[in-house]
């Protein structure tokens, strides 16, 4: 059969899959028994902020939004508080500054962790390996027939060996502590900022006490961990029927009286 011959198949198809995907969306509006959670006020006036600023044309939540920031369905628990406040007021690469004052990062963060606690609105991440950091990964990377240049294996010695694995985890991310996954750590700052961190420390992270040559390594491993991530990872099962939908729905906000502001 000629290309041509396909043509009018194919687009018939695409048509009716892009149907067929607006009468879902369609038939999903509207309230359900059970699919609504409620926000308080404080979440609301950070959901308002963060709509009124354009967040979402970069940032997605629950999957769904922009494609060029991270998706920030689950960044209460993942950004520290000192990191949030940094991001806000400083931005970060694309990332614009906004300057924000302290009740409108509080309100913003009051609605990042009430999506948070909804539930998992994305793929976990993998659970991290037992032992020294990453070197469990870089055993599968060995065992797929790659090779670990010696620049990297001298940083991967210096992370395993240091105070890294005081607060990090391989591939994840320490519910208590929040400490940043090291595998993203060059996919979301330059190497510049890298080098500064290990320098100066930043928020609860002190300086590392590396010298030029050490945090040079460091900084190679970590690009080669952000390069080679997807394959070297731990794997685990995603139930795609297991993750959650959710739909605020508009809330009118009570009025403020002597009663309530003294509660």
């Amino acid at each position: 059969m000629s290309v041509g011959a396909w043509r009018s198949p194919v687009c018939f198809a695409v048509a009716a899959c892009f149907f067929v995907q607006s009468a879902l969306v369609w038939l999903d509006v509207g309230a359900r028994p059970g699919s609504t959670v409620p926000m308080a006020s404080s979440a609301r006036q950070g959901q308002a902020i963060f709509r009124s600023h354009g967040c979402q044309s970069c940032h997605a939540v629950f999957g769904m939004g922009g494609f060029l920031g991270p998706d920030l369905t689950n960044a209460a628990r993942r950004v520290p508080p000192a990191r949030f406040t940094e991001l806000l007021q400083f931005g970060s690469g694309a990332m614009p500054a906004y300057h924000l004052d302290q009740d409108e990062r509080d309100a913003v963060s009051a609605y990042l962790a009430a999506i948070d606690s909804t539930g998992q609105g994305t793929p976990p991440p993998p659970m991290p390996d037992a032992g020294p950091l990453f070197s469990a990964g870089l055993a599968r990377w060995t065992e797929q027939g790659g090779t670990v240049p010696v620049r990297v294996a001298e940083g991967a010695r210096i992370v395993a060996s240091g105070t890294c694995a005081a607060c990090h985890r391989s591939f994840s991310v320490d519910s208590v502590i929040r400490a940043p996954d090291l595998s993203l750590a060059t996919s979301h700052l330059g190497p510049h900022q890298v080098r500064q961190l290990l320098a100066q420390g930043r928020g609860t992270m002190p300086a590392s006490g590396l010298d030029a040559q050490q945090a040079g390594a460091v900084i190679t491993f970590l690009g080669f961990l952000a390069a080679h991530r997807d394959a070297i990872a731990p794997r685990q099962p995603t139930v795609f029927t297991g993750l959650p939908w959710f739909e605020y729905p508009r809330q009118p906000t009570a009025p403020v009286t002597a009663a309530t502001a003294t509660r």
